[in-house]
């Protein structure tokens, strides 16, 4: 497993959360064919965010396609007060760029 410095591993619905040490994960929320999602807290903020681990992504055309289709859309909808908004994506492990992770919140501005 490539170097996780500055991250933390999380266990959600029996598989790994690698996520920013600034995060702790609080309870799992959901899960599907597209992804897992848990509540995360942020340590230095205290703002609680879901993170969206996306599996796969680049294995085949239609899922890479899928995933920056969501990607568009949050950015589009950002600010929306009923949309979630993207804060961040991480790809934790240079070695694996079959998981990506997104970092959704309320928009606060």
């Amino acid at each position: 497993m490539a170097d996780l410095q500055g991250r933390k591993v999380f266990k959600v619905f029996n598989q790994d959360f690698i996520v920013d040490e600034r995060y702790n994960v609080t309870k799992e929320l959901g899960q599907g064919a597209y992804g897992i999602v848990c509540a995360a807290t942020n340590n230095h903020t205290g703002e609680g965010v879901a993170i969206k681990k996306v599996t796969n992504v680049f294995s085949k055309k239609i899922l890479a396609k899928r995933a920056l289709r969501e990607i568009k859309l949050l950015q589009h909808f950002r600010g929306h007060r009923n949309i979630t908004c993207l804060y961040d994506m991480d790809i934790p492990r240079p070695d694996n760029f079959n998981e990506t992770y997104l970092y959704e919140g309320r928009w606060t501005n």
